[in-house]
């Protein structure tokens, strides 16, 4: 039998009169007593507990006397630990430095899987008690070797682990090339322009830049160029591009222009609760107005635009009952915008004229 586990345990017991009980023992000791047949119990045999169980058992007539069995002896055998392998990364697999791998294992146990501890280069991670169980890892940049071991623990605190060392590549890096220009297409010199991991170049008098040792474990090569001019921030950003390992990464051309903040923290006043709004030049003057659908209030609001990101006092038209969305168009054919409404509360739309 194994340890930390239950076993049953019967017996046979008659008397010419009639027995009383019938008592149990573990190597010795009563452990339990059964008053009526048939006569059986159950025994958990403690952790620990190695080596020859004695089983006994007794009975007792009405008179008092008493017949003892010939004893059972077994032998307790550990439990076994649970069993666990590293199915991820390969045997043999030479990850880059600076990458992420995918890190897993499976544990089988007799009794369950309690959990599974994933530790890199004698650094434990957080318990994993469901499985699968994986984790990602990324190896940092100097990194030569990783050892990686996979600690199995059964309910019963039985361990095992799985060891994996792998050879870490370095990052045979890339040269990252461009050019900077504006929206005239003219080359910016200057412009300083900055990788994801922070290494920077300046551009040359034709716009060129070079950054060397640029890590390629990380995936696409994106570049920001950034210039002040004239006390206004430049700014532009390259396409993603593949990084070739060990070669030139050309991110072609860097646009630099202003992108100035919006209209930062400004309110406007509408009707109540606006559910909805749409942009469109209502009184022909090339500047984009805005109107609302104000849900609360039954009407819409018309904000004519002043064309510097502000807009005059609002209008408002009555329309039916809770509007809850707005459209506009020329209706009519008469040169003029037109204002459609969608009245949750009335049930029915709501054509209006703009003035």
């Amino acid at each position: 039998f194994m340890e930390a586990t239950t076993i049953s345990i019967s017996a046979t017991a008659t008397d010419n009169t009639s027995v009383t009980k019938v008592e149990f023992l573990i190597n010795g000791a009563v452990f339990s007593t059964d008053l009526s047949a048939p006569y059986r119990t159950t025994y958990s045999i403690p952790l620990g507990a190695l080596g020859p169980l004695t089983i006994g058992a007794r009975a007792t007539d009405t008179l008092g006397r008493v017949g003892v069995a010939t004893e059972t002896v077994v032998t307790v055998i550990p439990d076994p630990p649970p069993v666990v392998s590293i199915t991820s990364p390969a045997n043999g697999a030479t990850p880059m430095e600076g990458s992420t791998i995918a890190i897993s294992a499976d544990a089988a146990d007799n009794i369950a899987v309690a959990s599974v501890v994933f530790a890199i280069n004698g650094i434990e991670m957080s318990p994993d008690t469901v499985s699968p169980y994986t984790m990602l890892f990324g190896i940092p940049l100097g990194v030569t070797t990783l050892t990686i071991e996979a600690t199995a623990m059964d309910n019963l605190w039985r361990t095992a682990t799985d060891i994996l060392i792998l050879t870490v590549i370095p990052d045979p890096l890339t040269t990252v090339v461009g050019k900077v220009v504006d929206l005239n297409s003219t080359p910016v010199s200057g412009a300083t322009v900055t990788t994801l991991n922070n290494l920077s170049g300046v551009t040359d008098a034709d716009g060129i830049f070079t950054i060397t040792g640029v890590p390629t474990a990380l995936g696409n090569i994106i570049v920001s160029a950034s210039k002040i001019v004239n006390k206004r921030p430049l700014t532009g950003n390259s396409a993603p591009v593949a990084p070739v390992q060990g070669g030139i990464t050309d991110v072609q051309k860097i646009i630099l222009a202003y992108k100035g903040p919006l209209y930062p923290g400004r309110k406007f006043s509408a009707g109540y609760d606006p559910a909805s709004v749409a942009v469109a030049d209502f009184n022909v003057d090339n500047i984009p107005d805005i109107v609302t659908a104000n849900f609360g209030s039954n009407d819409v609001s018309v904000l004519l635009g002043n064309g510097d990101g502000t807009f005059q006092v609002e209008q408002r038209f009555a329309t039916g009952e809770s509007p809850e969305s707005v459209a506009i168009a020329d209706l009519n054919a008469d040169g003029f915008l037109d204002l459609v409404t969608a009245n949750s509360g009335s049930d029915d739309v709501l054509p209006n004229r703009w003035p």
